[in-house]
């Protein structure tokens, strides 16, 4: 046994030598150090957090062929900071639902674009100070967000959009300011030097206006102008049937047009810096003696203006809207055309392919021949907000998926739904009465009322769907041949087929 012990103590003192003289064991480390605590995060860039919008600033490069979008600083927290001054950088700042508060006044210059964005009444709150943008500089707030302080634009543009607000003050010093998309101002306004401003929202409260006589006010909704500083000029520019309560103001008749919000003396200069899809609005009778050329897809907005004398000619597809009358020859180049939903003109809308006349629109009258939309009173058929003079109409003017109601009791000789489409038609309790039905799509009949068809003919693969509470009759023999006829509600009547 002894033996057996010292030859287990000899193998044990054997391998600790062997161990302590191997180079690969791995002597003992001191402690590893505790990981520094990351930045308390406030913002948010490309991924990396920061502690102050300052040093996230520092991040977005100048200006460049990169848009505001590209570079998104997201508020992860509410916060307040100290004021800033950027110069040529493009960024957004995304307040992610949360509130932020300067110190200091937040002036972007350079030529800066630059987005202001939030949610769910996100506000910037400037205090005493002011958000000012200067030099050239675009500046939109967007997207619910409310600014309460000053706001300044020195020979920049700053905008309100997508129902945004402003409490405070604005002051524009040879700048544009906007109002649009639902968005509101409840402030003092303060415009010199040639500044343009335009409100095109309802709901707007201008608390003190003053103005010079080089400076454009533009209001197209009703407004309310509380007072007019001491020493203003008075004159403001006004789309038609828009109040202005408050302040006692004077129309300026000095403009002809407005080519989106910026009024234009005469409507040639607008027609040479219009761009497809603008609005051009007529302020007042423009009397023409020469050729206005329209070179744009563009939307002429009479109001209740008119264009009389010389003559208009379009190369592309223009809409005219309002009640105004176009007395002018109107002339189209090659596969050009005048869609025509407003308006009285001399020349027949419905007599020659270089006019359209959407379906839920009607002519009434005969030179001159007057253009209105299908009201409700006089309407058979609904899709959506717009009415129609026929059931067919609102069938060939209505997308996929489309819900026609019934406005009144229907007669027609021919309903026709071609391939490709969905339609729920609803009765709304009245009657459809058709000499033929043609189905090649997918329709269903639903609602109370009733429906009585002398022929109805059910194109191959077509579907329709019977759900109302009434009788669905056909009298003669119907063919369901490679098409499918489900009934799920009211009573189906037909003779039979031979």
């Amino acid at each position: 046994m002894k033996t057996v012990i010292r030859k287990i103590l000899l193998i044990l003192i054997t391998l600790c030598l062997f161990a302590g003289c191997d180079s690969n064991i791995t002597p003992p480390q001191p402690p590893t150090p505790p990981t520094p605590p990351e930045p308390d995060a406030v913002f948010m860039l490309n991924g990396k957090n920061y502690e102050t919008l300052e040093e996230a600033l520092s991040h977005v490069p100048t200006n460049g062929a990169k848009a505001a979008g590209d570079y998104v600083i997201t508020l992860l927290k509410a916060s307040s900071g100290p004021g800033l001054s950027v110069s040529a950088k493009d960024f957004t700042l995304d307040l992610n639902g949360l509130n932020y508060t300067f110190t200091g006044s937040f002036v972007i210059g350079g030529n800066s674009r630059v987005v202001i964005t939030g949610k769910d009444g996100s506000a910037v709150d400037m205090g005493e100070n002011s958000l000012k943008a200067d030099n050239g500089s675009d500046v939109r707030i967007l997207e619910h967000t409310i600014l309460t302080g000053t706001v300044e634009s020195i020979s920049s543009a700053v905008s309100l959009e997508d129902y945004a607000k402003l409490t405070g003050a604005l002051v524009a010093d040879k700048g544009d300011f906007t109002v649009t998309g639902n968005s509101t101002v409840n402030a003092g306004v303060t415009a010199s030097n040639g500044s343009a401003l335009a409100f095109e929202t309802e709901g707007n409260i201008i608390n003190t206006l003053g103005k010079t006589s080089s400076d454009t006010v533009v209001f197209t909704k009703n407004i309310t102008v509380q007072t007019l500083a001491e020493g203003s000029d008075n004159k403001v520019i006004t789309a038609d049937n828009v109040t202005v309560t408050g302040a006692v103001l004077e129309k300026d008749t000095e403009y002809a047009v407005l080519l989106e919000l910026k009024p234009y003396k005469d409507i040639v200069s607008a027609l040479a810096d219009a761009k497809n899809k603008n609005t051009l609005v007529l302020l007042r009778n423009i009397d023409n003696s020469t050729t206005l050329y329209i070179e744009k897809v563009i939307v002429l907005d009479l109001q209740s203006y008119g264009i009389s004398g010389g003559t208009i000619s379009t190369t592309r597809n223009i809409t005219i809207r309002g009640t105004g009358t176009v007395s002018s020859s109107m002339q189209t180049g090659a596969g050009a055309h005048y869609t025509l939903t407003g308006g009285t003109y001399t020349e027949n809308p419905a007599g020659t392919s270089k006019f359209i006349v959407p379906l839920n629109c009607k002519v009434e009258g005969s030179s001159p021949y007057t253009v209105s939309a299908v009201t409700e009173a006089e309407a058979f058929a609904r899709v959506g907000d717009k009415y129609y003079l026929t059931l067919q109409n609102a069938v060939n003017d209505s997308g996929n998926a489309a819900e026609i109601v019934l406005c009144k009791d229907v007669t027609e000789d021919t309903v026709t739904v071609s391939q490709g489409r969905n339609i729920n038609l609803v009765l709304n309790g009245h009657s459809l009465t058709l000499t033929t039905f043609t189905n090649n799509a997918n329709v269903s009949f639903k609602n109370s009322g009733s429906v009585t068809v002398t022929s109805a003919v059910f194109g191959s693969g077509s579907n329709t769907e019977i759900e109302i509470s009434g009788t669905f009759s056909c009298t003669l023999p119907l063919s369901l041949s490679s098409a499918t006829l489900k009934i799920t509600g009211g009573t189906f009547t037909t003779i039979p087929a031979a």
